[in-house]
């Protein structure tokens, strides 16, 4: 109940807490997001091998500041790498660019060079029959980072009113 009468006692510095404490908290968010998706790209589900070829996608995964509107916090966790869309959600059938799959293929198999046209087109024609599987990288980062994310918010109104004066 103390922390009702503060409020009421001081509205006009509800809104600057509110900001101030929104902000920290989802920055504190995003970032334990953030930190959850780059560990999945280590030990991705199903049984999968890591998603890591040199390493672009994993260090671009950035959160965005906070925003806020009127009582609506929103942040977010994200990559501009153009290839993390067929990663995330996998990809239809569809024939890959040959050089960037034969660099995999003698960067991750360690295929000489000698052979790995040869091994990239027979991946590349199973990626045109099946597709390529998803990933799931983000979506099971924010599982593993709901949790810790879910106590960041739960301390939202201390720290409201911890701003205002307490």
């Amino acid at each position: 109940m103390a922390g009702l009468e503060r409020l009421k006692a001081r509205p006009e510095r509800f809104e600057q807490a509110y900001q101030e404490a929104g902000r920290q908290t989802m920055a504190q968010a995003a970032t334990l997001l953030a930190r959850a998706v780059v560990l999945r790209f280590d030990k991705p589900a199903g049984g999968l091998p890591p998603a890591i070829n040199t390493g672009l996608l994993r260090s671009s995964v950035a959160w965005r500041a906070p925003r806020i509107e009127g009582r609506t916090i929103e942040g977010g966790v994200g990559t501009n790498v153009a290839y993390a869309l067929p990663i995330e959600g996998g990809s239809r059938p569809h024939w890959p660019p040959r050089a960037p799959l034969e660099f995999w293929v003698r960067r991750r198999l360690r295929v000489p060079a000698s052979q790995a046209r040869g091994v990239a087109f027979l991946i590349a024609r199973k990626i045109a029959r099946r597709g390529t599987r998803a990933r799931r990288i983000f979506a099971l980062g924010l599982e593993d980072a709901k949790p810790r994310m879910a106590a960041l918010f739960a301390r939202l109104p201390r720290l409201i009113l911890e701003r205002m004066g307490a």
